[in-house]
């Protein structure tokens, strides 16, 4: 009967590790970390001997107090090269897929990318506290941050592949769908498009604002991401700037993938690497000579931290607004129509130009 001890034997996963790594080294010497019992198995079949830290075998000498260590024997040579030709030559196993996700985890967790944004489906179970109402699959990723799915795996992973990677012909959801049959007539010929450009930092409307414009070209000089948007919808994580208008300010935040992911550990992880990000930034743009305002909150998870920065821009940086050619072109023709009108004086001309860019102008002007 064959003994598990034989020189044949064929090694686990592990011990074809060790074999294959002690085949590599110039000496043939054993990892030094290698499992305790692992190495006496391996002594037992006769693949590794133990040597003294001379060089000499530890059997041959009497009474020795240093350390040792285990090279391969030359049966272990050979068994090591059987080993690493095993694992050249097999065939690497390809991770499951399923609707378009690919399984991280089996029965766990699951993931996609899609144009540079990676989004996972993660099976939890209900708890309350953790804002987990539900047992079943949620998805993170882009602008979705633990959104119940459905209980089964086969349900929710078609569901979520739709979110994660909408068609480009069709609305993002079907209540997006219903929402807007209420809005359009029975017989209209109106077609539902999804917005398809993508602007960076800001939501589009903001972009023009002077001192948004401004903080994005900071950032940029520094090579610092941005966060990405198609219309209201975040495809990339990174800087997010949300002017207020009237204090001539910015408010900047940090958007990451997972910024509000109901986990303890995810939660307080992620809200640290932010504030790390946002001191950063604070540094970057006070070298510029902006004000920079600090503002902290906590939450039941974790202590205050930095969760973003109000920005003051110098007068200096602060851009002069670019007209639309709109309102060039209403401007340009205030001034013709003023200019051609019998007593027409420099304060009438300018009073025409304000009306037509809807610019109030000073009191008591």
């Amino acid at each position: 009967m064959t003994s598990k001890t034989n020189v044949d034997a064929h090694p686990t996963p592990y011990q074809s590790e060790l074999l294959r790594a002690a085949l590599a080294d110039e000496k043939h010497r054993i990892p030094s970390d290698a499992n305790g019992r692992t190495l006496d198995l391996m002594l037992g079949r006769r693949w590794i001997s133990e040597y003294t830290a001379d060089g000499r075998l530890a059997a041959t000498v009497r009474d020795y107090p240093g350390f040792t260590h285990f090279r391969l024997s030359h049966i272990g040579v050979n068994a090591a090269r059987t080993a690493k030709a095993f694992h050249d030559f097999k065939e690497p196993r390809k991770p499951r897929t399923v609707e378009g996700w690919t399984c991280v985890e089996p029965g766990r967790l699951w993931a996609l990318e899609h144009e540079g944004v990676r989004f996972e489906l993660e099976r939890r179970t209900r708890n309350v506290a953790d804002e987990c109402p539900d047992a079943g699959w949620y998805l993170y990723g882009g602008p979705y941050f633990g959104e119940y799915i459905a209980a089964r795996f086969t349900e929710a992973a078609p569901a979520a592949f739709l979110k994660a990677r909408p068609k480009d012909d069709a609305p993002t959801a079907a209540a997006d769908v219903a929402e807007l049959a209420k809005q359009l007539p029975v017989a209209s010929t109106a077609v539902y498009a999804r917005p398809t450009a993508v602007v960076y930092g800001s939501l589009a409307a903001n972009l023009t604002v002077p001192q948004v414009a401004a903080a994005i070209h900071v950032l940029k000089q520094a090579s610092k991401p941005l966060a990405a948007f198609q219309g209201h919808r975040r495809v990339a994580n990174g800087a997010f700037l949300d002017p207020r208008r009237d204090a001539g300010q910015v408010v900047l935040e940090y958007l990451s993938e997972r910024a509000s992911a109901p986990a303890k550990h995810v939660r307080a992880h992620e809200r640290a690497v932010a504030e790390g990000v946002l001191s950063d930034w604070a540094d970057l743009f006070q070298a510029e000579g902006w004000r920079v305002d600090r503002y902290r909150e906590t939450d039941r998870y974790d202590g205050y931290r930095l969760v973003r920065l109000i920005l003051t821009p110098p007068a200096e940086v602060v851009p002069a607004r670019v007209l639309t050619p709109l309102e060039h072109h209403a401007a340009w023709h205030a001034v013709e129509g003023a200019a051609g009108e019998e007593g027409a004086d420099p304060q009438t001309i300018l009073n025409a130009v304000l009306r037509v860019l809807k610019i109030a102008a000073p009191p008591g002007e």
